[in-house]
């Protein structure tokens, strides 16, 4: 079982990154969204998904969301997640 979140959306952002696959050597495109996140127990997180299977499009601004977290860091006091989505 893993750590879900949840919070109200600050702001939701996606991009397509095209890249060259080391393993394959293939063009090769990712999808990465940023999501900033803020609860009532946490304070505010900045957070990052890759490949969602969610269409971040119909995520917005002052929508409640849960999320699974994939891994957590404080790095400075700013805090970092990645999110599973």
């Amino acid at each position: 079982m893993a750590l879900k979140l949840s919070g109200v959306v600050l702001s939701c952002e996606s991009e397509v990154i095209d890249y060259t696959s080391k393993k394959t050597g293939n063009q090769e495109k990712l999808v990465k969204g940023t999501i900033i996140l803020q609860g009532a127990d946490y304070g505010v997180l900045i957070g990052s998904v890759y490949n969602p299977k969610t269409d971040l499009a119909t995520i917005k601004q002052g929508a409640k969301l849960a999320v699974e977290v994939g891994e957590y860091k404080n790095d400075r006091g700013i805090q970092s997640v990645v999110f599973r989505m």
